[in-house]
């Protein structure tokens, strides 16, 4: 199951990808969680982010009841948000399903992968953190974010309280 913001999964890069490395298609099953990014921004641990995951595990879950399963369920987080609720995202497919579940969250790869390529080289202390967004960002938003990556990187989460504003950044 690949679950995503609604973009991501009607744009079918994460499916053709897995298409492309010899996945069969119809093992694949992509499901919109529309609105669950926004959620987790205001506050991960609130009864909407619970209700919305809860909501895409039923529907991977219904449309995963005719697979043959010999091995366990697989769960793409296909949007960066989606880790800080990775432990919900288990639970409650494994109680949907019925079935362990494993989930694949590219996240720390991909931090691991920039940290490499972009800090070869560089001190530890010649890293800066700062948020530019061509959205606005309420400061509950912030906050919520914040209090996520605050344990990972403080920088980061102090960034993000003082982060600019560019509407046409692109």
């Amino acid at each position: 199951a690949l679950f995503g913001t609604r973009i991501t999964i009607e744009s079918g890069a994460h499916r053709d990808r897995l298409v492309q490395l010899g996945t069969a298609p119809d093992r694949i099953v992509p499901v919109s969680c529309h609105g669950l990014a926004a959620a987790i921004e205001k506050d991960a641990g609130s009864a909407d982010v619970a209700h919305l995951v809860d909501q895409c595990s039923s529907l991977a879950t219904v449309a995963t009841v005719s697979m043959p399963h010999a091995g366990p369920l697989f769960a793409g987080l296909c949007c960066t948000h989606y880790g800080y609720v990775a432990d919900r995202f288990r639970a409650s497919l494994e109680r949907a399903s019925g079935r362990a579940v494993r989930i694949l969250d590219p996240a720390g790869v991909l931090v691991r992968l920039i940290v490499r390529e972009s800090a070869a080289g560089a001190s530890r202390s010649a890293i800066t953190v700062d948020v530019i967004s061509k959205v606005t960002l309420d400061e509950r938003t912030r906050t919520g974010i914040g209090r996520l990556v605050a344990p990972m990187s403080p920088p980061t989460a102090r960034a993000l309280e003082a982060y600019t504003h560019v509407p046409d950044l692109f």
